[in-house]
């Protein structure tokens, strides 16, 4: 089976050919559970591996698909949970990552953006506080990214914090400062 599913996932091009992906997506979602632990290891060696970026994208790209199918033939509460629970991590890591198929997945499980970016400030790092860090909570955290998502620049995580962008005068970011603590750190567009 592992063979087979892993034959499989490296054949599939979603890109190129939707239908073709598809018909071996729901050859792999016959194996049920067996193919989801599989698929999420395989997603989760994937994406930390070292490889042709076109290729790992393919091979990402597969692997999403292949879940979400699983998720619609299976359509029960009880097989969401169980996907939910085994997939859950490596579909916010990869919806952070910019795959969007990942964040219809999330979707068609039940969780929301909000959730996606609690997530990622969960997943910061944590780094000592700044003198001028103004301390917030995650919920504090979450409305700062919904207010700013007003402000322009590149939006999201970056090393060891969550840009929320730029308001015209200040760059934006949070930081993890504790176990749920955060703080909101403002830098001002130095002037040259």
């Amino acid at each position: 089976m592992h063979k087979e599913i892993n034959k499989l996932i490296n054949s599939m091009d979603v890109k190129q050919d939707r239908e073709d992906a598809e018909s071996k997506a729901y050859s792999i979602a016959k194996f049920g559970e067996n193919a989801l632990d599989l698929l999420v290891q395989m997603g989760d060696a994937t994406s930390e591996k070292s490889m042709d970026t076109v290729k790992k994208k393919k091979i990402l790209r597969a692997i999403i698909l292949t879940l979400l199918i699983l998720i619609k033939k299976n359509n029960t509460a009880s097989f969401k949970k169980i996907i939910s629970s085994k997939a859950k991590n490596l579909l916010f890591k990869l919806a952070s990552q910019g795959y969007e198929s990942a964040k219809q997945v999330i979707y068609e499980l039940g969780f929301y953006d909000s959730d996606i970016q609690k997530e990622q400030l969960l997943s910061l790092p944590i780094v000592d506080k700044n003198i001028h860090d103004k301390e917030i909570s995650l919920n504090e955290a979450l409305l700062e990214i919904n207010i700013g998502k007003f402000y322009t620049g590149f939006k999201g995580i970056q090393n060891d914090n969550y840009m929320i962008g730029f308001d015209g005068k200040h760059y934006h970011r949070i930081y993890k400062i504790g176990k749920n603590l955060f703080g909101l750190r403002s830098l001002k567009l130095s002037k040259k």
